[in-house]
């Protein structure tokens, strides 16, 4: 069996479609595409940029910035070393063992 995939951005005019032909396809965007966020204190009086791996702001620019990262998770393990090559400071907050 042949699976037939066309994928595009629809958010952005700049990406180009893309096609494959595959006999085999790993659909891999579960759970984690809903944003969760922390209930922490005061989170919605900061005044900095907020943002969230599942909803990444990709025209928004890093670079020279003082950046928090919550979790470290799966898609921290993707984001970090990324910020890290940018951010004037990069600080990564994790949960301790209980």
């Amino acid at each position: 069996m042949e699976i037939h995939v066309s994928t595009s951005n629809l958010g952005s005019s700049m990406q180009p479609q893309y096609q494959l032909t595959t006999d085999f396809l790993i659909y891999a965007a579960g759970q984690l595409n809903i944003p969760r966020y922390p209930n922490i204190p005061g989170l919605g009086s900061f005044v900095g940029k907020q943002m969230h791996s599942a909803r990444w702001d990709s025209t928004y620019d890093v670079a020279g910035k003082r950046i928090a990262v919550i979790g470290n998770g799966a898609s921290a393990i993707q984001i970090v070393p990324e910020l890290a090559n940018t951010a004037s400071r990069l600080t990564v907050y994790q949960r301790s063992p209980k």
